[in-house]
Order: C-alpha cells, then sequence, then structure tokens
C-alpha cells in the first residue's frame, strides 16, 4: 500500500467489555477475574476489561477495583484498556497501575454523543484534548473509538471527507491510535474499503482498527475489506456476544465480531497473530463458564 509500510500481522484487542455490557445478570467479580487471567496468557493486544463509569447506567461494571485486586502477574505484554467518558474519569483510570490503555468513545454523529455520553460533538472534542493531555502526562496509551465512523441510522450526514476532518484534529493533538466503529452492523465492505484506503495512506502515522457489529453472515467481506486496505487491530469477542446501549433498539441485535471468526481469517491467509493456540482454547473453555448466555451460530 502506497505512503505506508504496513505489516502482514494482525493484532486483536479482546473485548470483555462488550461481551458484558448488555448481560441482564451481573457477573460475580472473581469469575470476572477469572475470565481476565486466563486472556491474560492468551497474546492479546489489549484486553477492554470494563468502562470506568458511574455504576446507575452500567451496573455490571460497579465491582471493577475489586477485579483489579485480583488479577495475578503474567509474563505476556497483554494492556488491560478501560473506557472513560470524561477528563475526570480518566483521572482515575490513570491512577490504577494495572490500567496500561485508556479507551473514550468519540464519535461523527451528535445524536449517538448525546444518547452514549450526553454530550455535544463540540463538549466532546474539548473533553478529549483534555484527556490527550492526562493520558500523555500519565504514561497511558490512548486509544480513541470513533464511533458511527461509516455512517449511521439517525439519518444525519456522513462522508469520508468528516471522518478525514476528524481525524485531522485527532493527529494535530498527537493521537495515534483510532479505531472505527460500526457500532449498528449498517455498514458494507465497500464503504470500509473505501475508508480506510483513504485514510491509512493519507494518515501513515496513525494506527487504525476496526470495531465491528455484524452478523455471523457478512463479517468476512468487512474483514477482508479493512484488512486489504491497511487495518492491522481488530477488536473481537470471543463467541460474538456484546451489544452497545446506545444503538440496540435501532434494529435488530448484532454482535461484534467473534473472535474465533478473526482467527479463521487469519489462517485462511496465512496472516500471523501473537494469539497462543493452546491458551486461546482455555479461554475459549474460560468463557463457557463465565457467561450462561452463549449465543449458537
Amino acid at each position: 500500500m502506497k505512503g505506508r509500510c504496513i505489516t502482514n500481522s494482525v493484532f486483536i484487542t479482546e473485548n470483555v467489555r462488550d461481551a458484558m455490557q448488555g448481560l441482564n445478570y451481573i457477573v460475580p467479580a472473581q469469575q470476572k477475574a477469572d475470565y481476565l487471567n486466563v486472556l491474560l496468557n492468551v497474546g492479546f493486544e489489549r484486553i477492554d476489561m470494563g468502562y470506568l463509569v458511574s455504576p446507575k447506567p452500567l451496573p455490571q461494571f460497579k465491582d471493577l477495583y475489586e477485579v483489579l485486586s485480583l488479577i495475578e502477574p503474567t509474563e505476556f505484554k497483554t494492556r488491560l484498556m478501560v473506557q472513560v467518558n470524561n477528563p475526570e474519569s480518566t483521572l482515575i483510570a490513570c491512577s490504577q497501575p494495572l490500567i496500561k490503555s485508556i479507551g473514550y468513545a468519540s464519535s461523527i454523529s451528535e445524536v449517538y454523543l448525546m444518547r452514549s455520553l450526553h454530550v455535544s460533538q463540540e463538549q466532546s472534542l474539548t473533553d478529549l484534548l483534555k484527556i490527550v493531555e492526562i493520558t500523555n502526562r500519565h504514561d497511558k496509551e490512548l486509544v480513541v473509538y470513533l464511533t458511527m465512523a461509516f455512517g449511521n441510522p439517525y439519518n444525519e450526514e456522513w462522508s469520508p471527507e468528516k471522518v478525514f476532518n476528524l481525524i485531522q484534529i485527532y493527529q494535530s493533538w498527537g493521537i495515534k491510535k483510532i479505531v472505527f466503529c460500526d457500532t449498528y452492523g449498517g455498514t458494507n465492505q465497500f464503504t470500509i474499503a473505501g475508508l480506510y484506503s483513504l485514510l491509512c495512506y493519507s494518515f501513515p502515522s496513525i494506527e487504525f482498527g476496526l470495531h465491528l457489529f455484524t452478523s455471523s453472515q457478512n463479517w468476512f467481506e468487512k474483514i477482508d475489506a479493512a484488512y486489504r486496505n491497511g487495518c492491522r487491530h481488530f477488536d473481537g469477542v470471543i463467541h460474538g456476544m456484546g451489544e452497545c446501549p446506545a444503538t440496540c433498539n435501532e434494529k435488530e441485535h448484532v454482535g461484534i465480531v467473534n473472535t474465533q471468526h478473526l482467527l479463521e481469517f487469519c489462517g485462511i491467509n496465512n496472516i500471523k497473530t501473537n494469539l497462543v493456540s493452546e491458551a486461546f482454547e482455555n479461554a475459549i473453555v474460560q468463557s463457557l463458564l463465565t457467561f450462561s448466555d452463549i449465543p449458537l451460530e
């Protein structure tokens, strides 16, 4: 790909947060920690373990500090990540030594921001700039999740140019890791290919990822479109669980892409990952012990 030197390897973030946030029951802290401790030995790039927010909207994560206290040391370099929603929660996350990465959800969509974070796009940008300064000061990795990156179900205007202009702002602030999100499962492989082709070429110093909600029928062509146009970082969830509370009422539920499918794609295309096969199989077994509602495909 012109303008960019990229590896053929794929790096996977296991998104435990997405798997858990929509559950209608609370997973006990010890079970969460047992699952995370198994995942930490698989070789994932990151593990997104939860939200650092008020327990009222997301009670699943009210025990996050207790879970952190139960994490065991590991030789792997997997980064534990939490999602924050403002500068104040960022400061709290940065005070936790085990948390190495901070995730923040920005968006092209004003409607999504109001529903999810209860902020305007202008306020979201103001908050993000403060979060950049905080994470830099505390030497934490910042990962910006750009939701509705491929369009939205709200009839709001969307174009690749709007995404491009926002990425220019992010780049000027020194943001180097951006994950494009299709949080309602409505995009197609052609939109994905076009956006990654444009932005991976235009911003070679930025590491672009994909956080994809999709059905089990059309995941392959979407992952393929992203990979062939420069994306090397993918979020997944074992068994394809998870939903986005801000969008799950817009259409029939679709889950985040199945981590097993990501590995299937890599196997078919002879693409290297850092995952240890035996440890990943152990994680699949542990997931069955953690969740009582594993979906059947």
